[in-house]
C-alpha cells in the first residue's frame, strides 16, 4: 500500500513538474489552493510575474488576498464564492495585482474546483496566472484614442452646425469637460496690446465662474500681472527650461504660447517650481492642474483653451492631451470660418448698400429722364404742331415751305433720339411691354424695303430683302418693336458699308406648337452687309448701352443705343440677337423671334392719313377746354381748333381748369399733367367725382416719360392719352371717338395704280415740259429719300400740269422710287 501511494505522489509531482514546465514555456503562473488548509501554493514564474523572489512571498492564501486592488477585491471575491458554490459558473477574469514595485498589474486568471468530498464541499482549487498588461493598455490607449476622436468629432460637429463663435465656444468648452472629466474648461482672448480676458467657460458644481467673477472684479488680477517677478519655467513637454513670463501678463505679448510653444501640462502647481505671486494667482483660479493649449488665428496667436483640474493633482494622459490640442486646433479653424462668415456677410451688406445706392441712382436717372423728357418734348411739340399747321398754309412760299420741311425733319430726327433714351431705360428698368398686334409681315418687309432703298442706291449699294416661301404673310407679334429692330440693324448695315451688298433674309424655323387653333413658330432674320466689320475684341461689347465700335465712332453718328434697345426688344419677343463680323468683309447680325400664325380676315387695313379742312353740317358747337401751363402748347391746339368753328377756352392750371368746366361745361377737356397749383390728376379726379363731370371727355396730354401708358391713365381717371409730340391726326382721330366729332377732309390725289410701262408712254412727253431745274431737284430729293421735299416738288409741278403731278404722286406714295427715277431720267 505505502508503495502503491509513494508511486502515486511520484507521478503526481512529475506530472505537476511537466505543467510547470509547460507553464514557464508559455510565461503563465500556477497557483494550487488547498481550501481546508488554506495553503497555497505559488509557483516560481506566478512570483516571479509580480517582480518577488521565490522566498519573499509566504503560500498562503492571505498572500493573495493582500496583493488583490481594493477596487477589484469585492467583486473577485464575489466570483470565487460562486465557482465555489457551483463550479459550472466559470472562474475566469482579469483583475489587478500589486507588484512588488508598487504598480498594479492586469493578471488574466482561470481556476477550477479540482476536487470535492462526498457531500460535494470543494476540497482543492487550481489555476494559471497569465501577464496581460500591455494587452490592457493596448485597449486602453484604443480606448482613449476612440474616446478622443468622438470628442473631437462631437465638437466638430457642432461647429459644423453653427458659424456662431459664441455658440462654438460654448458648446467646445462643454464637451470638452465632459470628455476629460476636469473641473473646468475655459477659452481665454487675447486682445490687440495682449491684454485679454475668459469668454467662454464650463465649469462643474461647486466652483466659482471665472467670466462671473471678471464681470463682477475686473481689476482682481492686475498686481499679478504686473509684478516682474512672476517668471515661470516652461516645464513643457517640448522641454525647454528657459525663463519666461506666464502668458497671462500683457507685457510678454503671449507669453510662451507665442514663442512657437502649442502646449503646456502642469499635473501640481505646487511642484512646479512657480514663483510665489504666480501660484496665488493661480489658485484666485481655484487650479491645481492644467492643460493649456493655444489658438491660432492663421499664423496669429488669438488666444488659449485651458483644462483645469481644481480638486487635486492629477497625471495627464497622452490621449488627454491630444484630445485638448486636436480641439484647440479646430477652434482655430472654425475662428477663420467665422471671420470669413462675417466678411461674406460684410460683403453681402456692401453689396445691399450698393445695389440700394445703385437703386437710387436708377430712380433718381428715372426722375432726370422723365423731367428731361417733358422739357425736351413740350417745346419740341410747340416746334412740330406749329411747323404741321404752317405746312398746311396754301399761301406759304415754296421757299418757305422748304425750311419748314427742315424744321420737321429735325425736329422728328430730335424725338428719335429722346425716344432711344427712354426705350433704354425702360429696357433697364425691366418696364419694357410686348404689345401684339396682327399686322402683314410681307408688307412690313417691302416698306422696310422701300425706306431704305433710296439710301442704299446713293451710295451705291445693292439693297435686297429675300423671304423664304414657307414665311406665313399674317402673324402676330409686336409689329413697331420688329420694324424698330429691322430699321436699325438695315440702319447701320448701309451706314458702315461703301460698296457692295446689303441683304436681309428671313426663313422660318421649325414649329414650335399648336395651342388654341393657332399656329407657334419661330422666324430667323440674317442682315448681313459687305462693309467695315467689327473687331473681335469689340464684338461683346457693342451690345452695351453707349458703346460703339471703332467704326462707329469714325461714323460721327448715333447715339450708341440702337443694338442694346435691338436686343432688348428681341429678348422681349422670345428670341435672341447675335453677330458674327471679320474686319474688312462685312457683319452679319441675326435674331430669331416667335411669332403667331393669324387669318387675313384679322389684319386691319390702315387708311390713308388726311388733312382736316373743316366740320360737317349740322352737328353741335363742341365746346373744347384746353388746360396746360405752357402758353405755348395751348395756342397750338387753339390755332388748330380755331378754323374749325369750336368754343374755345384755355386754363393754366387745374384748379383754374375746375373753375371754368363748372360754368364753361365743356364736351371735352384736353388736360396737360405736369402744371403748378394743382396737377392734371387732381383736376381730374375732382371733375370725374361729380355727375356732371361723368360726361366730360377728359384726354390726358403730357410729355412726361413717367406718365402712365395709355391703358393705365385710362382705367384710372382719363378717357384717353396722347403723348407729346403729338400730331394732327392724334387728335381729330380721338375727338371723333369720344365726341363723334365728324370732320371734312382734304381730296386725296391718289389716282389708280399705274404701271411703269404705262406712265412712261402717257407722260414722257409732258416731263420735256418742265424746267430742267425742278427735274433735276425731284430726282435728288428722291435719290435722298427726302419725302416731304418730293412731294412739295410734285405740287409746284401740278401748278403746270395737273395729271403729271397726279402720277408722281402716286409713284411717291407707293415708294416706287425706283420707276418714278427711271420716269424723271426718261428710260
Amino acid at each position: 500500500d505505502i508503495s502503491d501511494r509513494k508511486r502515486a505522489e511520484t507521478a503526481l509531482q512529475e506530472s505537476k513538474e511537466q505543467l510547470q514546465l509547460a507553464l514557464e514555456g508559455s510565461g503563465d503562473g500556477l497557483w494550487d489552493w488547498n481550501i481546508k488548509t488554506r495553503e497555497v501554493y505559488f509557483s516560481p514564474q506566478w512570483i516571479k510575474m509580480l517582480g518577488y523572489d521565490a522566498n519573499e512571498l509566504p503560500q498562503e492564501l492571505s498572500t493573495w488576498d493582500r496583493l488583490i486592488h481594493p477596487e477589484d477585491k469585492p467583486w473577485v471575491m464575489e466570483r470565487l464564492n460562486a465557482h465555489l458554490a457551483d463550479s459550472s459558473i466559470p472562474y475566469q477574469f482579469d483583475y489587478r495585482v500589486l507588484t512588488k514595485s508598487g504598480t498594479w498589474k492586469w493578471i488574466a486568471n482561470y481556476g477550477k474546483v479540482v476536487a470535492r468530498d462526498e457531500n460535494g464541499t470543494p476540497l482543492r482549487m487550481a489555476g494559471t496566472h497569465r501577464d496581460v498588461s500591455d494587452k490592457k493598455q493596448a485597449e486602453q490607449s484604443l480606448q482613449e484614442i476612440a474616446q478622443r476622436e468622438k470628442a473631437i468629432a462631437t465638437v466638430m460637429q457642432r461647429m459644423r452646425q453653427t458659424l456662431d463663435i459664441e455658440t462654438i465656444f460654448s458648446a467646445t468648452t462643454e464637451e470638452l469637460r465632459q470628455v476629460i472629466e476636469c473641473d473646468r474648461v475655459v477659452i481665454y482672448q487675447f486682445n490687440s496690446d495682449w491684454s485679454g480676458q475668459f469668454v467662454s467657460e464650463s465649469v462643474a458644481d461647486g466652483w466659482i465662474s471665472l467670466i462671473q467673477q471678471q464681470k463682477n472684479h475686473p481689476h482682481t488680477n492686475e498686481h499679478f500681472l504686473n509684478d516682474p517677478r512672476c517668471t515661470v519655467k516652461t516645464t513643457m513637454l517640448r522641454g525647454t527650461s528657459e525663463p519666461v513670463v506666464d502668458s497671462y501678463m500683457q507685457e510678454t505679448k503671449g507669453g510662451v504660447y507665442n514663442q512657437g510653444i502649442n502646449y503646456r501640462v502642469i499635473q501640481d502647481i505646487y511642484e512646479a517650481e512657480f514663483p510665489p505671486c504666480y501660484i496665488e494667482l493661480l489658485e484666485t483660479f481655484q487650479v491645481r492642474a492644467y492643460i493649456i493649449v493655444s489658438i491660432y488665428w492663421g499664423n496669429q496667436l488669438w488666444g488659449l483653451l485651458a483644462t483645469y483640474q481644481n480638486s487635486n493633482s492629477r497625471t495627464w494622459s497622452e490621449s488627454e492631451i491630444s484630445t485638448v490640442v486636436q480641439i484647440g486646433i479646430q477652434l482655430g479653424v472654425a475662428l477663420q470660418q467665422a471671420q470669413l462668415l462675417e466678411a461674406t456677410q460684410q460683403q453681402a451688406i456692401q453689396l445691399q448698400q450698393a445695389k440700394e445706392a445703385a437703386e437710387t441712382a436708377n430712380r433718381a436717372k428715372s426722375t432726370f429722364l422723365a423731367n428731361m423728357s417733358h422739357e425736351l418734348r413740350t417745346p419740341l411739340n410747340a416746334i412740330l404742331g406749329f411747323a404741321q399747321l404752317m405746312s398746311n398754309s396754301p399761301t406759304l412760299p415754296s421757299e418757305h415751305q422748304e425750311r419748314i420741311k427742315i424744321i420737321n425733319r429735325s425736329g422728328e430726327h430730335l424725338l428719335t433720339l429722346i425716344n432711344d433714351v427712354l426705350d433704354l431705360a425702360k429696357v433697364e428698368a425691366n418696364r419694357t411691354t410686348l404689345n401684339e398686334q396682327d399686322f402683314d409681315i410681307y408688307k412690313l418687309l417691302d416698306d422696310v424695303k422701300q425706306m431704305f432703298f433710296l439710301k442704299a442706291q446713293a451710295k451705291g449699294l445693292q439693297l435686297t430683302i429675300n423671304r423664304d416661301d414657307s414665311v406665313p404673310q399674317y402673324v402676330r407679334t409686336d409689329e413697331i418693336k420688329l420694324r424698330q429692330v429691322l430699321m436699325n440693324l438695315i440702319s447701320n448695315a448701309i451706314k458702315f458699308t461703301e460698296k457692295g451688298t446689303v441683304s436681309l433674309k428671313v426663313k422660318r424655323e421649325v414649329e414650335k406648337q399648336i395651342t388654341n387653333n393657332q399656329q407657334h413658330l419661330t422666324l430667323t432674320f440674317k442682315i448681313s452687309d459687305t462693309g467695315a466689320g467689327i473687331a473681335p475684341d469689340e464684338l461683346d461689347s457693342i451690345f452695351e448701352a453707349f458703346v460703339q465700335s471703332q467704326t462707329g465712332k469714325k461714323s460721327v453718328e448715333g447715339t450708341g443705343l440702337g443694338l442694346p434697345i435691338s436686343r432688348a426688344f428681341v429678348q422681349l419677343m422670345e428670341g435672341d440677337i447675335t453677330v458674327d463680323s471679320e474686319v474688312g468683309q462685312g457683319s452679319t447680325f441675326s435674331f430669331n423671334i416667335n411669332v403667331r400664325v393669324v387669318k387675313t380676315t384679322l389684319i386691319k387695313t390702315p387708311q390713308p392719313t388726311r388733312r382736316v379742312i373743316a366740320l360737317e353740317p349740322n352737328q353741335p358747337r363742341y365746346r373744347l377746354l384746353i388746360v396746360d401751363d405752357k402758353s405755348d402748347n395751348c395756342q397750338l391746339l387753339m390755332q388748330l381748333f380755331s378754323p374749325l368753328g369750336f368754343a374755345l377756352k384755355e386754363a393754366r392750371n387745374g384748379r383754374e381748369a375746375i373753375e371754368i368746366w363748372e360754368s364753361f361745361e365743356p364736351h371735352l377737356i384736353f388736360m396737360d399733367l405736369r402744371m403748378p397749383v394743382m396737377n392734371g390728376d387732381e383736376a381730374a379726379k375732382q371733375i370725374k367725382s361729380t355727375p356732371k363731370g361723368q360726361s366730360t371727355v377728359i384726354i390726358a396730354v403730357s410729355a412726361s416719360a413717367a406718365t402712365l401708358e395709355r391703358e393705365s391713365i385710362k382705367e384710372i381717371i382719363f378717357d384717353d392719352f396722347i403723348r407729346k409730340p403729338f400730331c394732327e391726326t392724334e387728335i381729330f382721330d380721338a375727338m371723333n371717338q369720344h365726341l363723334g366729332v365728324r370732320f371734312v377732309y382734304e381730296e386725296s390725289h391718289q389716282i389708280p395704280h399705274t404701271l411703269p410701262s404705262e406712265i412712261t408712254t402717257i407722260n414722257v412727253d409732258d416731263l420735256a415740259d418742265l424746267s430742267t431745274d425742278l427735274v433735276t431737284n425731284l430726282q435728288q430729293a428722291t435719290l435722298e429719300g427726302d419725302f416731304d421735299l418730293m412731294l412739295t416738288l410734285i405740287e409746284e409741278i401740278r401748278a403746270q400740269n395737273d395729271s403729271l403731278a397726279n402720277v408722281l404722286a402716286d409713284l411717291a406714295k407707293n415708294f416706287q422710287f425706283k420707276e418714278l427715277l427711271n420716269l424723271l431720267s426718261g428710260e
